[in-house]
């Protein structure tokens, strides 16, 4: 999230009081290790994304067959 402040206008109010950070904007700190862990996650994700993607699109396949084995079942796509 980005927030613009004009030099001269309106005042606003932290949401927190303490600390001082960010120009007594905002108070407290990042999570860093949540921030590091998120980012390392969105890595892994995105190096494996083709098989886990078309290991979903066996187990949907797997699951439609057995499914239009039944003659109550409709399958809408």
């Amino acid at each position: 999230m980005v927030s613009y402040i004009k030099k001269f206008g309106r005042h606003i109010e932290s949401l927190m009081d303490g600390g001082g950070q960010e120009s007594n904007l905002r108070s407290g700190t990042e999570n860093l290790p949540a921030i590091a862990s998120m980012a390392k996650s969105l890595r892994l994700l995105m190096e494996d994304e083709s098989s886990s993607v078309n290991n979903q699109i066996s187990i949907k396949k797997i699951i439609y067959n057995h499914l239009d084995k039944f003659e109550n079942v409709t399958i809408f796509f």
